[in-house]
């Protein structure tokens, strides 16, 4: 009995290290082509100091290559969370109906993973322009007031919208450039920043690894290291950051993606960042069949609910960095 354990162990290993297969780029280059991309990902950022963790649900389609060097996406964002509960603060609240009416949005994408265009736009217009009137109506004060102006400003044109959406975690994981060329040691280097729900852009050089081998289920692993800043400069000398992507081999999209950063902020005290990204309908990938982008009426906020005018005053100071998340800080 135990010879046959023995050998049944020995022969599972066998079975996995044959499993095990090197990993060659086609001309040293990590390709992606997202034909049947129809994938749902679920998102989580974690401010650990804070005891704060927002998490949300988003649909990721692509539509069409246009032309040869750019591609046309779309993204539907569900409802957001905040510490597993819909938003029951006022600011929240404010926050989390403003970013709603910015979805869905169809844009489009240049070969550097770079948003250069909103098709939408006019819609996207029309919807926050709707929400802020509501809003107006039920929120009042200085702080309420300068939020609401604030997300005026970033929807005024589609180029404020755009970079408003490039300093978004969400689509700096989702657009990394990522897929490049790599050294016959499967490796690379990216300068690069990331905001973490903030306008202060955090610069970082970063040093992609792709693991040699598939996984025993055949994905592909690209880990993501911090190796120095990129301005010499910046006082945030201790900043880190580390991520690890795990890829479809078939296309090399995104199955999910982990990490944590340790960033100095605006008032010199380190934070440390946990974020999760994570494809939620893995079982109905590569098909054309899912109808994926929720209807948009779906997304249209309703503030039938009857209730008194909310008044946010003076007594909470307006946080100097102004984004749709930026009173964390």
């Amino acid at each position: 009995m135990t010879n046959v354990t023995i050998s049944q162990k020995y022969i599972s290993h066998i079975v996995f290290l044959l499993q095990m297969k090197k990993i060659t780029l086609q001309n040293n280059i990590l390709l992606f082509k997202p034909d049947y991309i129809i994938n749902s990902y679920g998102f989580t950022i974690s401010y650990l100091e804070k005891n704060l963790k927002i998490h949300y649900q988003a649909d990721f389609k692509f539509h069409k290559q246009q032309w040869e060097n750019e591609r046309v996406y779309s993204v539907n964002r569900g409802e957001i969370f905040v510490n597993n509960q819909k938003p029951d603060m006022s600011l929240f609240e404010i926050a989390s109906k403003m970013a709603k009416s910015v979805y869905p949005i169809i844009f489009r994408v240049n070969k550097d993973n770079e948003l250069t265009s909103i098709e939408n736009y006019e819609d996207i217009r029309n919807r926050c322009n709707i929400t802020i009137r509501e809003l107006s109506d039920y929120y009042d004060g200085k702080v309420a007031n300068n939020i609401i102006n604030c997300f005026k400003n970033q929807y005024s044109n589609s180029s404020t919208l755009i970079n408003q959406l490039q300093r978004d975690l969400f689509f700096e994981l989702l657009f990394f450039p990522l897929h490049k060329e790599y050294t016959s040691k499967l490796t690379a280097e990216t300068k690069c920043t990331f905001c973490f729900g903030s306008n202060k852009p955090i610069p970082f050089q970063l040093l992609h690894q792709i693991n040699p081998e598939y996984t025993s289920s055949g994905k592909v692993i690209v880990n993501l290291t911090s190796i120095g800043q990129t301005d010499e400069n910046d006082i945030a000398n201790t900043n880190m950051f580390e991520a690890t992507y795990i890829l479809y081999p078939e296309d090399h999209s995104i199955m999910s993606v982990t990490g944590k950063s340790i960033i100095t902020n605006y008032k010199n005290i380190p934070e440390t960042i946990e974020f999760e990204l994570y494809h939620l309908n893995a079982a109905q990938r590569n098909t054309k069949k899912n109808s994926l982008l929720l209807d948009a009426t779906e997304r249209t906020l309703n503030f039938n609910e009857k209730r008194g005018k909310i008044y946010i005053g003076e007594a909470e100071e307006l946080p100097k960095r102004k984004g749709f998340w930026s009173f964390l800080d």
